[in-house]
Parts: C-alpha cells; structure tokens; sequence
C-alpha cells in the first residue's frame, strides 16, 4: 500500500483542478450568456456595491435631467410671453410720450390713444395669467390659483416654484407675479387739492431702497430746529441745563417765550414744557433716529406766512433744519438730496387731486416706504405695470396730455447758493416776481437771511406766490418761488444783479405717467432677462449633466458588464485546460486509485 497516499494525492490534485477549470468554465459559459461581469454578491462584494451606488446615481441623474427638461420647457414658453409684453409696452411708450404735447394731438385722439391703451391692458391681463399645461406661469409655487383678478391684484404664492435640477442647484420655474408685473414705485395714498397743501403734522418718511434706509423728516412749516440728543430714550435724562427763546413776530405783534430745562429734566419733559408754554404758536416733537436713539425737534405750529420765527438756545445745541411741508418741497428735497438714487414725481390724478409718487433709479432694487405717523399719507401703494396703464388710459381717455404743461414752468430757483439759511445775504438788491400779468416787487438788504427774504416774498404776494428753499447735493440752499396756482405762469428777475443773481425756470416734476410706462417697460425687460439667465443656467447645468451620466455609465460598465472577446478567450482557454487535464488522468493508467473509482 505504499503507492496508495501518493495516488490519492494525485488524485484529489486532479479532482481539485477539475473543479476550478469546470468552474471558471461554466462563469466565462454565464458571462458570454448574460452580459454580465459580475453574477452574484459573493462573487465581488466591494464591486457589486459600487454597482449598486452607481444605478442609483445614473437614476438620479436621469430625474435631474428630465427635470431640466421640463423646467426648460416651461422657462422658454414664460420669455416668449414676456416677450409679447413687451413688444405690447413699447406701443404704448411710443404713444404716452407722443401725446405729451398738446399742440400734437387734439382731445379725440388722445381719448382714443387712451382707449387702445385699456384694450393692451386687458391684453396683459390675460398674458399674466397664462398657463403651461395645468399650471400659472405667474402664479409662483401655487401653481393652480390663478394670479390676477379682474381688478388687477394679485391672488397666488408670492415665492417662487423651483425644480431641483442636481444636488446643488434649483431653478425658478413657475414665478411670483407680483415681483414680475411689480414695479419699484411707490405712491401716497392720500391725495391732496393742490401741492403746496401743507402737511397735517410733523413726521417722518422710512424709506427702504435695496439694502439702503434712508429717513426724511417733514412738517406742516417748511423749517424746524433739531437737537439730535443721541438719548437711549425719551424718558434719559438731558444731562445739560439751560434756556431755549422762541420768537413769532408779525406786523402786529412780538411773541418771545423763554423755556428753561434742568439737566435732570428728560425729552418728554421737555416737550411737555414747549407744548404748553410757547401760547400754541409752536409745537415740539421726538426726533427718532435710524441708530434708536432719541432727540427732539420745534418748530413753527402753522405754516403762517405773514409771522417770522426764531430760535435761540443758551447751549447752541439746535440746528436749523430745511423740512418738506407739501408734495412740492418734498419731491423737490428728495430730487435734490438723493439725486442719482431715488426720483419723485408729483402725479395729477384723473380727479385734479395730487398724489406723490417716488420711485427708484434702479430698476432691480425693491422700494419701499413707510410714513411713521402718517401725516404725508396713510400708507404708501406699489405701483404694477398694471396700475400703470390703467392710470395713463384713464388720463388719456379724459382728453389730457401726460405732462401736464401747466405743471411746467410756474416754479424757479436761484443760480445763487448759500451755505446758511440764517447767514446774513451780504447784498442789497431787488426782486422782481411775475405771476401771470401782475408784478411784485421784493426790496431784500444785506443784513437779511435767506428766511428773511422768502418770508417777505410769502407777505408781500399774499398768497399768489410761495417762498421756500432747496437743499442742493453739496448741502448749500437755493432759494424757490413757486406760484400757489397750477394755472399760474412764474418768473423771477434779480433786476440788480444782486445777491441772487439769476432764476432757473424749474419744470414742477410731474412726468410721471411717461417715466411710469418706461419703467414698466425696463421692468418686464429685466424680468425676461432673468428669466433667460435660469434658462441659460439650466443649459449648463445638463451638459454637466450628461458629461456625469456618461461618466458613470461607462464606470458601471467596467463594473459590470462582459467583455465578448475576453470571455470568449478565457472560454477557450478553460476549455484547452480542461481537456488537457482530462488527457492527463486518462494517461495514468497505473494509478491505483482508479481501480476503485
């Protein structure tokens, strides 16, 4: 038995050979039948997950893509609508700008100027509430309700719908109709009877303009004093004591009122004291900063044109202020002391009211403004390429021009600045004021302030004219007369040559409704252009897209699927092996073993 071990080890050596030849033959047999690399989880554990991650992710990706598709989709139908919009908008800018000219158009046509305009309205109420498929272009992530309501206000989401279109990224797809048809215009909603009305009270204008905020202080008389304390709050102590003369002088009269103030005494108290000791001829209120601290401003109680004011403080602490008291001095303040950022108007209505309206230069930043004690208005309207053209079809429709000519040259300024309101002029001279056919003459001396000579021009026009000042960018004043009646032409001479010089006719900003239809018109512009960059992202992002999912395809690829000309190699190499074992075992004949086998 001493050959038995070594045949048997021969033997099993055979047997094992066999098995692995047999095997590999069978998988190169299944790889060549199913396309397959990989057959089973315990084949390769760490290649069949890497399989199965990247199915997942090429699954992923076809959603992404499809995704992208739709978004595109429904992208491209919204700029083709915006598209038609505009096209509607440029028609009608043509015409408000031509019908500004009276002497152009008769009445007949501009009734019929405006009622074209109703007829493109009505177009683009229907075009901002289109749909694509089932759902609102402009209905934002509501996507049922629909946008507009017959009376133009806005119904659905105010955020947008996205569409994820990869891991990282989610495009705008079905917008917010009131940030599209919305415009950065704001208008009072109070109006007033004439645009020298004075205000109801002292105030203050919050006004939020892209990332700005800017505050406006106005009363109901066109200067005040202010003492910016910097107190935490009104009930701080004063931390100064001292005493405070107000003055009112008329023809027939001199009122002077000392106020004394301790140290100890805080800003309610103070106020308080002036409230009830200056016999109603003035009246205080709380200056509230943007930083939240507190300070206090006085001024006249009426805007009373024959009375002169005056203010003196022992501390020197109150500084003369230029304050807007009517739609004219505010617009004008606003023109001149955020010129190049903010732009007010002075709208007539359809009604001969006056509202005032202001608007931001730049079209992308968003407006808004809060009246804090609402004494220039209750609140403040957004304007919407809506409300726009139904504004300028309205006037139209009356026959009236969209400038008001009779707005336009009834108010001047003088070429001469001054750096004070207060400072002595420095020269004598003579005003000549014509309002209409009559003249006024206005004697002014050298000692005199630029307060002084607007509140002669105020007594001696007895209401035909006002006297006011404009704060220029470089913080000097202007003198500003304008006549109190809309119908009313204006001109001023320095018939010496004096401390004013000469008078700039000033148009009285009141060309709104064509400043109005071109912002509604760079609006819908602005929005087609977003919406073309989503669309142009959405294009980038699929050719990363496809880029990736060929990527992982052919990865799964090397994972998963057979080689043709491999397998069939490997086929006939196991196929040579196995036959080439078997023609050994049939060659050991004298192995023992297989006699019992």
């Amino acid at each position: 038995m001493s050959g038995a071990i070594p045949d048997l080890s021969l033997y099993n050596f055979y047997k094992s050979q066999d098995s692995v030849v047999l095997n590999n033959l069978q998988d190169t047999i299944e790889e060549a039948s199913t396309g397959y690399k990989l057959l089973n989880i315990a084949q390769n554990p760490g290649d069949t997950q890497q399989v199965i991650n990247l199915k997942k992710e090429i699954v992923l990706l076809s959603t992404y893509s499809q995704n992208a598709f739709s978004a595109s989709n429904v992208l491209t139908t919204t700029t083709s609508v915006l598209g038609n919009l505009y096209d509607y908008l440029q028609t009608v800018n043509t015409d408000v700008v031509a019908a500004a000219n009276e002497a152009t158009y008769n009445s007949t046509q501009l009734i019929n100027m405006g009622q074209s305009i109703y007829s493109i309205l009505d177009l683009t109420l229907s075009k901002a509430n289109e749909k694509f498929g089932d759902n609102y272009l402009f209905g934002g992530s509501s996507l049922s309700i629909q946008p507009f309501a017959a009376d133009f206000s806005y119904q659905a989401s105010t955020t947008d719908f996205y569409t994820q279109i990869s891991t990282s990224y989610q495009v705008p797809t079905y917008l917010n109709g009131q940030n599209v048809f919305g415009l950065n215009i704001q208008t009072t909603s109070t109006s007033y009877n004439s645009y020298t009305q004075s205000f109801s009270g002292p105030g203050e204008l919050i006004i939020h303009y892209g990332t700005n905020v800017y505050q406006i202080n106005y009363n109901n008389t066109p200067y005040e004093w202010d003492w910016n304390a910097g107190l935490s709050s009104t009930n701080a102590p004063l931390g100064v004591s001292g005493t405070i003369s107000l003055s009112m002088v008329t023809a027939s009269t001199t009122n002077v009122y000392n106020i004394s103030y301790s140290s100890t005494d805080t800003l309610s108290t103070l106020l308080n004291k002036i409230s009830t000791s200056t016999g109603g001829d003035f009246k205080a209120s709380i200056l509230h900063n943007l930083d939240n601290t507190y300070g206090i401003e006085i001024s006249p109680s009426t805007n009373n044109l024959s009375a002169t004011y005056s203010l003196y403080d022992s501390n020197s602490l109150y500084k003369l202020d230029q304050t807007p008291s009517n739609l004219l001095e505010l617009s004008n303040y606003i023109n001149n002391v955020f010129s190049g950022t903010l732009q007010a108007f002075i709208r007539q209505n359809s009604n001969s009211t006056f509202s005032l309206e202001i608007a931001g230069k730049d079209v992308a930043k968003p407006l808004n403004i809060i009246d804090l004690n609402q004494y220039v208005s209750s609140s403040f309207k957004q304007e919407s390429v809506f409300s726009v053209l139904k504004q300028t079809a309205d006037r139209l429709s009356l026959g009236l021009p969209t400038i008001d000519n009779e707005l336009g040259a009834n108010m001047v300024i003088s070429s001469q600045s001054f750096n004070s309101l207060t400072s002595p002029i420095g020269v004598n001279g003579t005003l000549e004021i014509r309002i209409s056919s009559s003249t006024i003459p206005i004697d002014y001396t050298a000692n005199m302030s630029l307060i002084d000579v607007a509140n002669l021009i105020n007594k001696a026009s007895n209401g035909a004219a006002y006297a006011d000042f404009v704060q220029n960018q470089n913080g000097t004043y202007s003198l500003e007369i304008s006549s109190m009646l809309a119908s009313q032409s204006l001109t001023a001479t320095d018939v010496v040559n004096g401390a004013f010089s000469q008078f700039n006719n000033n148009q009285i900003p009141n060309g709104s409704y064509i400043f109005n239809v071109q912002r509604a018109l760079d609006q819908i512009s602005y929005a087609n252009a977003q919406v073309g960059s989503y669309i142009q992202n959405i294009q980038t992002q699929d050719n990363v897209l496809t880029n990736t999912t060929t990527v992982a395809t052919t990865e799964l690829a090397n994972y998963q699927d057979a080689s043709v000309p491999n397998v069939l190699t490997d086929y006939s190499q196991y196929q040579l092996a196995y036959e080439s074992l078997m023609n050994l075992i049939a060659n050991q004949k004298n192995l023992t073993i297989l006699k019992y086998i």
